[in-house]
């Protein structure tokens, strides 16, 4: 509550960091983006809608590094997702967690 400074709502689920969170275009549902997870809540109740596990662990030049995910936004009609992870790829998600696309950076080191 931005007048008194206190939460009105915890939204529970994610086991490190949440490094970004959005509102749905019509408000009703919350994505957040952390640890190796995509999760949805409904924004009012805050009753978790959906868990899309992503990233864990990849092999890349470097050896076996943890991909987390770093940021989410909605598409203008809420039907899809943006998803980038700390590894430099980015996908486009359905809401179900289905990937549409994936965009993957080339490792400088091959």
């Amino acid at each position: 509550d931005v007048a008194s400074g206190k939460s009105r709502r915890i939204f529970e689920g994610h086991t490190n960091r949440v490094f970004s969170v959005a509102f749905s275009p019509d408000g009703k549902r919350l994505a957040s983006a952390g640890d190796s997870t995509l999760r949805m809540w409904d924004a009012r109740s805050g009753a978790a809608l959906n868990v899309i596990s992503m990233g864990g662990f990849i092999a890349s030049a470097k050896g076996t590094i943890q991909e987390n995910l770093s940021s989410v936004a909605f598409s203008p009609d809420g039907s899809l997702l943006a998803v980038a992870s700390t590894t430099g790829r980015a996908y486009l998600l359905s809401e179900t967690g289905k990937v549409v696309w994936m965009l993957s950076t080339p490792d400088p080191k091959k």
